[in-house]
């Protein structure tokens, strides 16, 4: 897994940040503490004055002319995701990489899930296991569906923040900590 990461980060972002004129960034399991075996890393590329969908696939189908010229293996486009995505797999067919364009909130998303995991040594295990558990039962794919892996952590946090004796202090009492009135 993590030389899955690595290969990402050393050897493919170089070669689309340069052509890209962005920055690569991953999140998700990979960065929030939430990977486990068998997941595939995401990441995003953060580029300037490319707001419109259209102008964000032209930048997903130039990763994926970059990765099959430089014979990395295999890149699909799936233009009509909600977020588009560059599916990037090696050659031997293993899924790699899913690349979006400005999904900002996503990397948001994933240092809020990293900050509130990072509270407690139990809750990244507890919720790796839940995502086994989701994904075991096919009700962990948003694709098909069903519940996104950060909505069913988000369900984890809620509970662990509510229970008799909280695991996880509630978000409202940690901001209200971040900022005296």
């Amino acid at each position: 897994q993590l030389a899955q990461k690595e290969w990402v980060l050393d050897t493919l972002r170089p070669i689309l940040e340069r052509h890209s004129g962005g920055e690569m960034h991953t999140f998700g399991s990979c960065e929030n503490g939430f990977w486990m075996n068998g997941s595939d890393v995401d990441a995003c590329l953060v580029i300037r004055r490319c707001t419109q969908r259209s102008s964000w696939l032209t930048k997903l189908n130039l990763v994926r002319c970059l990765v099959e010229r430089e014979k990395f293996g295999t890149a699909e486009v799936v233009r009509a995701a909600r977020v588009p995505v560059a599916k990037v797999a090696g050659k031997d067919g293993r899924e790699l990489v899913d690349i979006s364009v400005n999904n900002v909130a996503a990397l948001e998303n994933s240092r809020f899930v990293k900050a509130l995991a990072q509270l407690d040594p139990r809750v990244p295990c507890l919720g790796r296991f839940i995502k086994h558990w989701a994904s075991s039962r096919r009700i962990n794919n948003r694709a098909e569906g069903t519940l996104s892996t950060y909505t069913l952590i988000l369900q984890l946090f809620y509970y662990l923040q509510t229970r008799e004796s909280p695991v996880l202090p509630r978000v409202a009492d940690l901001l209200a900590v971040a900022t005296p009135a």
